[in-house]
């Protein structure tokens, strides 16, 4: 029976030690996120938050509402993809939050429970600087848009008045080359 109470006891602490190792794996990844990561209930409840977004809220909000700890609002966000995710759907999108006019992707997951109940997973990536970007380029494609468009009227201008000169032209050169004629018809054994 020690023999057996023993082996039973090796077993559980290579469990337990298998555990420790898969948690400390599982905090390694999430804490290496570049994003703000929490999970919350379908009441809304907050279930837990990564470093991060302890770092920026300040606090552990565990159990409070999610719409109150993120966005300081005390009903449910017009923009919340709750319903969609707790019916299995994951939603992938971005929001420029009125809280502090900056831009966020967002991922929305199902966590499917052992025991059958599902959690959202969100994940919150700050992409300000991304579409900073964007919309200087948008800005310079317009502005390159305009550039072109005068660069197309000036041409068009200019195709005009290339015309009108070389028809102007014409009249004296075609008067010219006559003279011209003339003067070899009648005097080109006299000319050098």
């Amino acid at each position: 029976i020690n023999d057996a109470l023993q082996q039973e006891n090796v077993i559980r602490k290579e469990v337990e030690k298998a555990l420790k190792e898969r948690e400390a794996r599982l905090t390694a990844i999430i804490e290496a996120s570049d994003g703000f990561i929490y999970i919350c209930s379908k009441d809304f409840k907050v279930e837990f938050m990564n470093e991060r977004l302890l770092k920026r809220t300040g606090y552990d909000a565990t159990g409070e509402l999610c719409y109150k700890v993120l966005h300081d609002r005390d009903t449910i966000c017009p923009w919340c993809v709750n319903e969609q995710v707790f019916n299995g759907e994951t939603v992938r999108w971005e929001l420029k939050s009125p809280k502090d006019n900056r831009w966020w992707y967002i991922i929305n997951t199902p966590i499917y429970h052992i025991d059958g109940s599902i959690s959202k997973h969100s994940m919150i990536l700050d992409i300000t600087e991304r579409k900073k970007g964007e919309e200087q380029i948008g800005r310079l494609n317009r502005d390159l848009e305009e550039k072109i468009a005068q660069l197309k009227t000036v041409n068009a201008e200019l195709e005009t008045f290339s015309y009108s000169i070389s028809h102007d032209l014409k009249t004296p050169v075609i008067a010219v080359e006559g003279l011209s004629r003339i003067l070899l018809e009648k005097y080109a054994n006299q000319l050098d």
